[in-house]
């Protein structure tokens, strides 16, 4: 069962507590829901970074490449 973190009622239920009146009985969910969500937070960032990351990489390599000599017209070939 739910304790009430305030009173130590055992029947608390999420947002309200019959005993005590709290609003808050469970305050370590709201911290543990917090935690999932920065956590998730830093994943999808970890994820998002490495397409952009392999962009920037295929970018560098083709604009290091040597560019090729230009065509000679037909004039220019006699």
């Amino acid at each position: 069962m739910a304790k009430c973190e305030h009173c130590g009622f055992p029947h608390a239920i999420p947002g309200y507590c019959s005993n005590c009146g709290s609003s808050d009985p469970l305050p370590s969910r709201k911290l543990l829901r917090l935690a999932v969500i920065v956590f998730g937070l830093i994943i999808l960032a970890a994820l998002g970074s490495v397409p952009v990351s392999l962009y920037f990489k295929r970018h560098a390599a083709t604009r290091d490449y040597p560019a090729a000599s230009p065509v000679p017209s037909p004039a220019e070939n006699r």
